[in-house]
């Protein structure tokens, strides 16, 4: 079974339409394919969401919808991965290891956990999904195989 770790640069596509949203929504059409996110990627979500739709070209029925979508991925789709201190302890390593921004820290932290537990059980492939470089190549320095759905076709 694939195991892949979202961060909220490409889980946002998703729930917008931007450059590497068709290969997030087919990505998620594979059946039997596990998604974990952490936490923090939901606010990060509502927070992108409303900036960009409810912004200084306000689209109310496009938030309401993708709202929605969030609420429902949440409770039924994604593997959520709960921060905790222990989590928190290894984000702040990352952070000033890779100088990457703290909650880039904190996704790669949990994805990082997600990886070593995957490999426990022996799950593969695994691979982090994200959109944005420097995190990118903090995780592929951390050993992770990387996509970048911007990127990919």
């Amino acid at each position: 079974m694939a195991v892949l770790f979202f961060d909220t640069s490409a889980l946002l596509k998703r729930y917008v339409q931007e450059a590497g949203s068709s290969w997030v929504r087919e990505a998620l059409a594979v059946p039997g394919l596990r998604i974990y996110v952490s936490r923090i990627a939901r606010l990060e979500c509502i927070s992108a969401l409303s900036r960009r739709l409810l912004g200084s070209a306000p689209q109310p029925d496009l938030f309401a919808v993708a709202r929605r979508q969030i609420e429902q991925d949440w409770e039924r789709r994604w593997q959520v991965v709960e921060l905790s201190l222990n989590l928190i302890g290894k984000a702040e390593e990352l952070a000033e290891r890779h100088r990457i921004r703290a909650y880039d820290a904190l996704h790669l932290a949990c994805a990082k956990h997600v990886h070593e537990a995957a490999l426990q059980v022996g799950a593969e492939p695994y691979s982090f999904v994200a959109s944005d470089f420097e995190l990118n190549e903090a995780a592929r320095r951390e050993g992770l195989h990387v996509i970048d759905p911007a990127e990919s076709r």
